[in-house]
């Protein structure tokens, strides 16, 4: 006689199909992990004061882990107005000229402006004056440091109204500043 009290293991197909359900649920994590890892990192830049002066920039960005530098170029005269060294810092605003505050707790090298040398104050950008606003940023891609910059260009009109017009495509190869091209020591 049969025992009813007996465990009946699945037939072979509901086996199968569990086994479908958790190997794919599996996958779809992994998969999922992995994207996270290697999703594409972002930054956009706005000038959300809209006036000249003075100047003030918000950064919006995905996946990066800081700013290390902030660097202004005329391209209306051809020439650096504001380079600012970071260390690799959360940023998300600052104004043209001022360096920008240090979140409370972060420990590191001070931020530097590397031009106008001896901290002077950058020109004003004047109407009609087209320049590009450089931000270099450090990111993870796959568990190893990286670094990149994106290049924003912008317009100051008659009015002395700001107006971006995007980020450069084809970035512009921005002269170096006298610290930058000192030797190391």
């Amino acid at each position: 006689m049969q025992d009813l009290s007996a465990p009946v293991p699945p037939p072979p197909l509901k086996r199968r199909f569990a086994f479908i359900a958790i190997a794919s649920a599996l996958a779809a994590l992994l998969g999922l992990f992995v994207w996270a890892l290697i999703a594409p990192h972002s930054v956009r830049l706005d000038c959300t004061s809209g006036v000249s002066d003075p100047m003030e920039f918000s950064i919006h960005s995905h996946r990066i882990n800081g700013v290390y530098s902030l660097r202004f170029y005329s391209l209306s005269q051809q020439e650096v107005l504001w380079d600012v060294h970071l260390w690799t810092r959360p940023l998300e605003r600052f104004t043209y000229g001022r360096l920008p505050d240090v979140s409370p707790g972060v420990e590191a090298e001070p931020i530097t402006q590397r031009f106008p040398l001896r901290g002077a104050t950058p020109r004003s950008v004047v109407p009609g004056e087209q320049f590009i606003v450089e931000i270099g940023y450090q990111y993870d891609e796959l568990l190893a440091p990286s670094a990149g910059a994106r290049q924003f260009l912008f317009e100051v009109g008659s009015d002395g109204l700001v107006k971006g017009r995007g980020e450069l495509t084809k970035p512009l190869s921005i002269p170096q500043t006298d610290k930058e091209a000192a030797p190391a020591k």
